[in-house]
């Protein structure tokens, strides 16, 4: 839902924001905006590579900051892919009502909960 005082550009943008933030404190323990309420939730394979992989992940995920157009149509800076060991990992951040989870968000930290995964591609049917 975007609030009403927003255009849907200036509504992107502050999505596009705040994932970014959230993925950067989550990931690389930046400070970030308390008011961005989350979790990482990372697959049992990427956590079976042992101690090293996870923590590449992290780092690179943290530090991600190629959204092409083509991986990322609306602009929100909530997916992407990167290289750990010569295996694709892929992360994922999905929005949802912090008071009624699994449904849409409005985008607004306070009704917000992000929950960011990390996962080998072949995690998500698994997910």
């Amino acid at each position: 839902m975007i609030e009403h005082d927003l255009s849907f550009d200036a509504y992107v943008d502050r999505l596009a924001s705040q994932n970014d933030t959230f993925r950067r404190a989550v990931c690389l323990d930046e400070p970030g905006d308390p008011a961005l309420k989350g979790c990482l939730l990372v697959s049992d394979t990427v956590q079976a590579m042992g101690l090293a992989f996870p923590r590449s992940c992290l780092d690179l995920v943290g530090r991600f900051d190629d959204f092409p157009g083509d991986a990322d149509p609306e602009g929100y800076r909530n997916c992407g892919s990167v290289e750990v060991a010569e295996r694709t990992v892929w992360f994922k951040i999905e929005l949802s009502d912090a008071d009624d989870p699994g449904t849409d968000a409005s985008g607004h930290p306070v009704d917000t909960y992000r929950i960011l995964h990390i996962l080998f591609a072949t995690d998500w049917l698994d997910w």
